[in-house]
């Protein structure tokens, strides 16, 4: 759904690599640090691109893959951080390099950029 997003969450910092490889849909993908602060945004990445990776501009602790134009239409950039609020729903994952949850599913409709550069619910 358009409003729904998906967090990985990695035990040790590293340059994680992202491909598209049985995507539907185009995404952002937004680079995070550990404070969740954006170190960097791919935008508007097509299915198409497979089998090409994307790789973070720096080392990062989170990826957060929205559907495209999220980052645009809130105003995403470097430097912001991002606050997820309480309004979590989390299903549990186990996959290589990652802690016991790696996918939060979001319902980022309910987030509201502010001022202050944080997305709150």
């Amino acid at each position: 759904p358009e409003d729904y997003g998906n967090l990985f969450v990695f035990q040790t910092p590293g340059n994680y690599g992202f491909w598209m490889k049985d995507m539907n849909f185009p995404i952002d993908i937004i680079w995070l640090d550990e404070n969740m602060v954006i170190l960097g945004i791919e935008k508007d990445i097509s299915p198409d691109t497979y089998p090409n990776i994307f790789y973070p501009p720096q080392s990062i602790s989170f990826v957060l893959e929205v559907n495209a134009g999220f980052s645009t239409k809130y105003g995403l950039s470097k430097n912001q951080l991002i606050g997820l609020g309480d309004n979590l729903y989390t299903n549990f994952f186990c996959l290589h390099n990652c802690k016991k949850v790696i996918f939060y599913f979001l319902l980022l409709c309910h987030f509201v950029y502010t001022k202050s550069t944080k997305l709150v619910a």
